[in-house]
């Protein structure tokens, strides 16, 4: 993959994983279990992405002080695979609708910067 992928390269990542991992895998469990349906993404809040870098503040009052300006919610990230279809993740920010639990991605916040393990394993739980 490129230092810099663009958004189309990122949204072909995701694509690519759930056309070559998550459909054939869901194909499989559902022989067993015909309503399975797994997970294609994780998203975070952006009150828990800030406390987990040890930032006390939560969105709502970096906004207020102006230093968060856009309408951020948080970050989904998405499961991916590279053109060799080794696993990464794709991360996005999300803006709140106002509708309830809904976050739309912000496609042009699309990033990739993650080192996968293997081999980068240095400090990883297993």
């Amino acid at each position: 993959m490129a230092d810099n992928p663009t958004a189309e390269d990122l949204i072909a990542m995701i694509e690519r994983y759930q056309e070559a991992r998550l459909q054939p895998y869901q194909t499989t469990i559902r022989a067993v279990n015909p309503t399975f349906q797994d997970a294609r993404a994780c998203w975070f809040s952006a009150d828990q992405l800030l406390k987990m870098l040890g930032i006390a503040k939560t969105a709502a009052q970096l906004k207020q002080e102006g230093t968060m300006t856009q309408n951020l919610s948080g970050v989904r990230f998405y499961y991916a695979a590279e053109e060799d279809l080794k696993h990464t993740l794709v991360m996005v920010s999300t803006e709140s609708t106002g509708e309830g639990d809904t976050d739309n991605d912000q496609d042009e916040t699309l990033e990739n910067g993650g080192k996968l393990c293997p081999p980068n394993c240095n400090g990883a739980m297993h």
